[in-house]
């Protein structure tokens, strides 16, 4: 929490803002996300799949490590996080 990051977001919403406004295009904030990181200052790292795992699409899980973030349009993610993450200790992906 502090002005890089609040900057961003203030960013990211304003360019998501105008390209509502342009009728012509599909509204989805993910292009407004990359243009507000590009010409940002903060640091980014891209987490690998093992981390961050998509139900969309195939992966693959590490073997000792829990997937910490769980995206999908899955009905019951918190079944897909148990399944993904049973033989783990203490399963505990966050689910967005």
């Amino acid at each position: 929490n502090n002005s890089k990051i609040l900057n961003f977001f203030d960013k990211w919403s304003n360019v998501y803002k105008k390209q509502l406004s342009d009728r012509s295009k599909v509204p989805h904030d993910q292009p407004a996300f990359r243009k507000a990181l590009f010409e940002s200052k903060i640091m980014t790292f891209i987490l690998p799949p093992e981390y961050n795992f998509r139900t969309l699409y195939p992966g693959f899980t590490g073997s000792s490590l829990p997937v910490k973030i769980l995206h999908g349009r899955n009905r019951d993610l918190q079944a897909v996080n148990l399944e993904i993450n049973s033989n783990m200790k203490s399963p505990q992906a966050i689910i967005p």
